[in-house]
């Protein structure tokens, strides 16, 4: 004979116990409350809602792996997956977290880190 089988025979043998609330969650007054609740057919089909949960949790996770990248890209891949995308009369601009990409109508394309720029000199042209 098995340990699983021993196991289960053990939990028939066994009656639960109904114990007292005595401290922690279960002795919260909403909890004992709310803890009957419960929804047929979720309960009926718990395998499959704990797939679902677990497709879509690794949907959010390729998601953020791919806005992770983006985030931190330069070049071809940046100009791919930029968190924003800027369209002016004169050049496009794809930014990231890290660098940014123009490219000019003309033609040319650069990339440049944020770590980089001079926002006085920046500031100082607008004026």
């Amino acid at each position: 004979m098995s340990r699983g089988a021993d196991d289960e025979e053990a939990a028939e043998i066994q009656p639960l116990l109904d114990k007292e609330p005595s401290s922690g969650p279960n002795s919260w007054c909403l909890c004992r409350k709310v803890g009957h609740a419960g929804l047929k057919r979720l309960e009926q089909h718990h395998h499959r809602v704990i797939e679902f949960a677990f497709g879509l949790a690794a949907v959010g996770t390729l998601c953020a792996c791919i806005a992770l990248m983006g985030a931190f890209a330069t070049g071809s891949l940046l100009k791919m997956l930029s968190w924003m995308e800027v369209h002016g009369p004169k050049f496009d601009a794809h930014v990231g977290v890290r660098s940014f990409c123009l490219e000019f109508h003309d033609g040319r394309s650069e990339c440049k880190n944020w770590s980089d720029m001079d926002c006085g000199a920046v500031a100082s042209q607008s004026n």
